[in-house]
């Protein structure tokens, strides 16, 4: 019961994380995307572009950028 109790608050830690990393960007009203950057040892990485107020079409053609000069594939290798 205790491990369950334990396991519940790492969660929320964890997402508290998150909201910590990613809120201040929303409400300073800045664009921010995330682009899938890979793996390494096994585990995602991700790339988060942030940019100017009004510069997400800027954002999304870096995105796309990116994802095209490192050969993104959207399909994981296990569902090939």
């Amino acid at each position: 019961r205790a491990a369950r109790a334990w396991a519940s608050v790492a969660r929320r830690v964890a997402v508290d994380l998150v909201d910590l990393l990613t809120v201040p960007l929303h409400l300073a009203g800045v664009p921010g995307l995330n682009v899938p950057g890979g793996r390494r040892e096994g585990l995602p990485v991700g790339l988060k572009l942030i940019g100017p107020q009004f510069s997400a079409n800027a954002l999304f053609a870096a995105g796309y950028a990116f994802e095209q000069a490192f050969g993104f594939d959207p399909v994981p290798e296990r569902l090939r």
